[in-house]
């Protein structure tokens, strides 16, 4: 893998949701964005009971230009975006193109970036709001 690639390659973690609004989320991103078999969507189950984490990791470096549709959540889903600013930079804007975001923090290194944000339905979809 190059050092470009790794610059787009973005990890998406979903939490606080059901499987039908990851469902949601991972198919706007999947409708954009490539993301190989290993790749794929996963759910992890931590010990404590009904805490899930879904999460996919794609490669926004192929983003298909196909705009993103808005889609319908059943309540506010928290999502952490990690990966080289450019990629977490294009996630954010798709998701954006579906949901109502509201930016809930960042943490910046050298090369890499995490960052929070709150998705949820809305029919005019606003980024950074909050």
């Amino acid at each position: 893998m190059t050092t470009q690639q790794n610059a787009y390659e973005v990890s998406v973690q979903l939490s606080h949701c059901g499987q039908q609004d990851a469902e949601a989320v991972f198919g706007v991103l999947g409708s954009l964005f490539s993301s190989s078999p290993d790749r794929a969507a996963r759910t992890v189950t931590p010990r404590r009971e009904h805490a899930t984490v879904w999460a996919l990791t794609v490669d926004a470096a192929s983003e298909s230009g196909a705009p993103a549709r808005s889609a319908r959540l059943s309540g506010p889903v928290d999502a952490s975006l990690s990966g080289g600013h450019q990629g977490v930079d294009r996630v954010r804007e798709a998701l954006a193109g579906a949901f109502r975001v509201v930016d809930r923090g960042s943490v910046a290194g050298d090369q890499e970036v995490e960052v929070r944000l709150e998705l949820g339905s809305g029919d005019a979809p606003e980024a950074g709001a909050g």
